[in-house]
């Protein structure tokens, strides 16, 4: 036994070092087991047998022979060999080439391949082909190599599950990743997004959440044609199918039960490995908002936030449109009387108060189906529909004026009382077009405000008329000054107590196609046209030229408009016609009106500088019908008040008592006073008795031509008595 096991380790080792480290092929171990093991069991026979049992007789004489016969064996066994393949290679080849020496030397030596062979080529088979993670070596029971088969297939199952394990982890970061970026990109969205996937909401950020006014648990498993109203769930459906660029507006209905505007945009995309749809939901409130201020802002008066001129037009056309049958629509044009009095007076945010408080006012007096609208300035229209008769319209324009006529306080404390005029049509019986209505309502404003103001005027088809022969009026009035058709009448002014003649006012006259025209029909015209002022330079020259040759030492006094007044001509002509006429400029005074002073204080007061260099007087005429006549007394100085004719024909007592109170001012301030539109005696003996300086009117004298004004002067005077006048 003991010579067995130290023969086995010798023979291993042997072949180790043959094998690793002299690299001898010996495939059947014949060297580790004959040359090896076989002589350490010579040997050691010789050191481990009884030594009576030994032949030599002694352990080392034994020792020496077994050491002998094993030497000779091997030079028998492995010379004889030697020699022999020296001798027999020259012949015979021997050594197999490199290529057999890569399939196996034994296949070179007995033609057939061994297990090992055939696992090499399975191998390459596998390196050769595409690999599907599936494929094994095929085992084959009872060959050589069958258990190295199999530890390759379990290597390679391990592989496998390894490589598959990695993917799946991969798999499951890139999702994890992809996740975490659309939940990231989806709760700092402002938008609504959300992920449908096999017709169900999967998922959904927090802004579809406060979309809906809801959280997103609630929208988790909802169809998205939940998320519109029933009338569009169908088109929802297709907007689904049509997949990527698909965009479209909608209502949708949030659990709060309101409706919001939104843009709908359909993306398909894979996530995890399903086709899903991204429907991204953008609110639209604030932009639909934002344009419906722009639209509001386009389409209303920002001060009044009333409907402006084009969203009136649209009204009106509108009205027209929708009007029944049977029925009728009234246009009502509303001006403020006087407004620019008001707004240079007491400044412009008086003038914006008035304007707002008329725009609540109308409001007020009109019923929701009605429009009412701020045209411009000082403009509003009213459109009255589907009413039965046009006096309804003249009701609505006189409870128009009765609720803009109410006390209205402005920002500096004053008092007044606003007054308007009103133009009003009926369609389809004053006209059948908007434009048309327009028009003939604008004419039936037109002679509201020719007939004295506060009032209203339906249209008359003889407006048109009027309008046509104003037009005609002013082409033939522009040409009147070169063709000598003017002509100046002349009423004088007395002394209330002395009775003698103080002066003459001139007065234009128009002689046209030998009619003659007074001016309330033509001065209106020429003033809106400009004519005014030709017009009203003649009239300074002829005054001049009657005064100087006809008048004897009678002053002359003439109306100077608030156009002609700011016309930086005005102290040229005026100092021509008295030049040229040679008229002493004290006998020539300048009636103004409060209009012509409202305005602009400083250029009013640089022109009445000039005026009194010049030397001529001037006088307030139509003293009280302003808003602020007490002011100007104060502001300016006059040389003459002249008392408008509406408070001399008046009856009340107080308003006597105001021309008590002027005549007083007057006396005080060294300013002379006249009374105009004086027609009876009774006037005459109250103005005396109250104190005024001169007296003007029917009672005296009309206004008659130059040579009549000669008469009167010739005569020396006037008697105030009862039953004296001169006509």
């Amino acid at each position: 036994l003991v010579l067995g096991a130290l023969g086995g380790f010798c023979a291993n080792g042997a072949n180790y070092l043959l094998e690793r480290h002299l690299r001898i092929d010996d495939a059947v171990g014949a060297i580790g087991a004959h040359g090896v093991a076989g002589v350490i069991g010579t040997l050691g026979l010789a050191l481990l047998a009884p030594v009576e049992l030994l032949p030599a007789g002694s352990r080392l004489d034994q020792l020496t022979v077994q050491a002998l016969g094993s030497g000779l064996n091997f030079i028998w066994a492995f010379g004889v060999g030697l020699v022999l393949i020296l001798a027999i290679r020259p012949i015979v080849v021997l050594r197999v080439t490199a290529e057999q020496e890569a399939v196996g030397l034994n296949a070179a030596e007995h033609g057939a391949r061994l297990g090992t062979d055939r696992l090499q080529a399975a191998v390459e088979m596998l390196i050769q082909t595409e690999p599907d993670g599936h494929d094994r070596l095929e085992v084959e029971a009872g060959d050589d190599n069958e258990n190295l088969t199999a530890t390759l297939n379990n290597l390679m199952d391990r592989l496998q599950d390894a490589e598959t394990e990695r993917f799946q982890k991969a798999e499951a970061d890139r999702n994890h990743e992809e996740e975490q970026r659309l939940a990231a990109f989806g709760e700092v969205a402002s938008e609504s997004i959300f992920l449908i996937h096999q017709g169900r909401i999967r998922s959904a950020n927090a802004a579809a959440a406060a979309l809906f006014v809801t959280d997103v648990e609630s929208l988790i498993g909802k169809t998205p044609e939940d998320l519109v109203r029933p009338d569009l769930r169908s088109q929802m459906a297709s907007w689904l199918k049509a997949g990527n660029d698909a965009v479209e507006n909608v209502t949708v209905q949030s659990c709060d039960g309101r409706e919001v505007p939104v843009e709908l945009r359909f993306r398909q995309m894979e996530l995890k490995g399903h086709q899903v749809v991204v429907l991204r939901m953008t609110d639209l409130s604030e932009r639909e908002e934002a344009r419906r201020r722009i639209y509001h802002l386009a389409m209303h008066d920002t001060l009044t936030d009333l409907p402006n001129r084009e969203l009136f037009n649209r009204r009106l056309e509108d009205a027209f449109a929708r009007r029944r049958e049977g029925s009728l629509t009234a246009l009502l044009l509303i001006d403020i009387d006087r407004f620019k009095d008001i707004n240079d007076l007491h400044g412009h945010p008086s003038g914006d108060t008035v304007l707002v408080a008329i725009a609540e006012r109308l409001l007020g007096s009109v019923r929701g189906c009605d429009t009412v609208a701020r045209l411009g300035g000082d403009e509003f229209a009213v459109v009255h529909i589907n009413i039965a008769f046009p006096n309804q319209a003249l009701d609505l324009a006189y409870r128009i004026l009765q609720k803009i006529s109410e006390p209205l306080t402005l920002p500096t404390g004053t008092i007044i009382h606003p007054r308007a005029s009103v133009g009003l049509a009926v369609c389809p019986v004053d006209a059948d077009t908007p434009a048309a209505l327009i028009q003939n309502a604008d004419m039936a404003l037109y002679s509201a405000k020719k007939r004295g103001r506060n009032g209203f005027h339906r249209y008359k088809p003889e407006m048109g008329r009027v309008l046509r022969l104003r037009q005609e009026l002013e082409d033939d009035l522009s040409q009147a000054v070169a063709r000598n058709e003017l002509e100046l009448h002349y009423q004088p002014r007395v002394d209330l107590t002395s009775g003698q003649l103080a002066s003459f006012e001139a007065l234009v006259r128009w002689n046209r196609n030998g009619e003659l025209i007074p001016p309330e029909d033509f001065i209106s015209i020429a003033e809106e046209s400009g004519l005014i002022v030709p017009i009203g330079a003649w009239v300074i020259e002829e005054a001049c030229r009657t005064a100087a040759s006809k008048l004897g030492g009678a002053a002359v006094s003439v109306n100077v408009s608030a156009r002609q007044f700011h016309d930086p001509r005005l102290i040229q002509t005026i100092s021509n016609a008295l030049k040229s006429s040679g008229l002493d400029p004290s006998r020539l005074e300048l009636e103004i009106t409060e209009t012509v002073l409202i305005d602009d204080d400083q250029v009013a007061s640089r022109m009445l500088s000039d005026l009194r260099d010049l030397g001529v007087r001037v006088a307030l005429d139509d003293f009280g019908t302003g808003y602020s006549s007490l002011s100007y007394l104060t502001r300016f100085t006059f040389d003459t008040i002249k008392i408008d004719r509406s408070f001399v024909q008046a009856e009340d007592e107080k308003t006597w008592h105001v021309i008590r109170s002027v005549l007083r001012m007057s006396a005080e301030l060294g300013t002379s006073v006249v009374a105009e539109g004086v027609e009876t005696q009774e006037q005459l003996a109250r103005l005396s008795m109250e104190g005024c300086d001169q007296i003007q009117g029917f009672l005296v004298s009309r206004p008659v031509p130059a040579a009549k004004a000669s008469e009167f002067v010739a005569k020396g005077g006037w008697n105030a008595s009862p039953s004296k006048k001169v006509a």
